[in-house]
């Protein structure tokens, strides 16, 4: 099962290549990796989601990553909860 990751304190000069290869070099397979822009500016908001292939290989990233200076800055990383959706009630005994 994937597993997602909170990336804060990233510089507003990173690129979406640039976390990929760090994930990557450390834990395993990034399957994604998202960086939202504030609107009108273009910038970074300053962290980024790093989606991972698997929940062992996030939690790598995580211990291995967690308080790393990139760019002058110490990343501070965290899992993302996976919420699951609630069941409708059409759907009993669905899985």
């Amino acid at each position: 099962m994937r597993a997602k990751l909170l990336v804060g304190n990233i510089s507003n000069d990173a690129k979406e290549e640039c976390i990929r290869d760090l994930f990557s070099g450390t834990a395993g397979v990034v399957v994604s990796v998202s960086i939202p822009l504030k609107p009108g500016t273009n910038m970074n908001r300053g962290y980024a989601l790093v989606e991972m292939n698997s929940e062992p290989e996030a939690q790598q990233a995580l211990n291995d990553l967690n308080g790393v200076s990139v760019a002058g800055r110490a990343m501070s990383i965290s899992m993302v909860e996976q919420v699951q959706p609630a069941k409708k009630w059409y759907q009993f005994g669905a899985k």
